[in-house]
Formats: structure tokens, C-alpha cells, sequence
């Protein structure tokens, strides 16, 4: 019986992954910024949401990482854990993005 090789996991430099992207919001038929925050760890039993709390000071936004929260839908998933923020009525020029991660006591 051939031997398997052990599975090597990757080592991440980081715990989340920032996304940001311009979309249309075909409900409202406005342009927002979409900032979609994951971890890069997976989650095997829940996919968990992660609680951020969010400061907007004129063209300064600051994501302060909380925690994870449980997940919104009942149904069990595979995945990171996620946050999603949008931002309507933006203006154009250059923002400030600071993201506080919650120091593990």
C-alpha cells in the first residue's frame, strides 16, 4: 500500500484579506465602494461574520476588528469569515483606510 505524503498547510503572513472594488447597486442605481474583509483561515462547521465597527470622518474610514460573531444564516457553510461594508455617495480622491485589529489578551 503506497504511503501518502503528509499534507503541508500554507503559512498565511496575515490573518485577513481586504477587497475593495467599485460596483452598482441596481436597487438603489447608485455607485458604491464595496470593502469585503476575510479571513484566511477556513472555517469548516459555521461561516462566521466578523464583527467590525466602523468610523467614517470625512475622507478617513477606520475598520476596528472586534471578534466573530455567529453566522446570520442557519444553514452550515465552509469558508472564511467575512465582513462587508459599503460606502454610497463617495467622492472621488484619495481616503484613508485604517483597520484595528483587536489585541488577544
Amino acid at each position: 500500500m503506497p504511503r501518502k505524503s503528509p499534507r503541508i498547510e500554507p503559512e498565511f503572513k496575515y490573518d485577513y484579506i481586504l477587497y475593495i472594488s467599485k460596483e452598482f447597486d441596481d436597487v438603489k442605481r447608485q455607485k458604491f465602494l464595496k470593502f469585503l474583509l476575510e479571513t484566511t483561515q477556513h472555517f469548516l462547521a459555521f461561516n462566521y461574520d466578523i464583527d467590525v465597527d466602523v468610523k467614517i470622518e470625512d475622507k478617513k474610514l477606520t475598520f476596528k476588528i472586534l471578534g466573530f460573531k455567529p453566522p446570520s444564516s442557519p444553514i452550515s457553510q465552509f469558508g472564511p469569515a467575512r465582513f462587508e461594508y459599503r460606502l454610497y455617495e463617495y467622492s472621488n480622491g484619495t481616503y484613508t483606510l485604517t483597520i484595528v485589529k483587536k489585541k488577544k489578551i
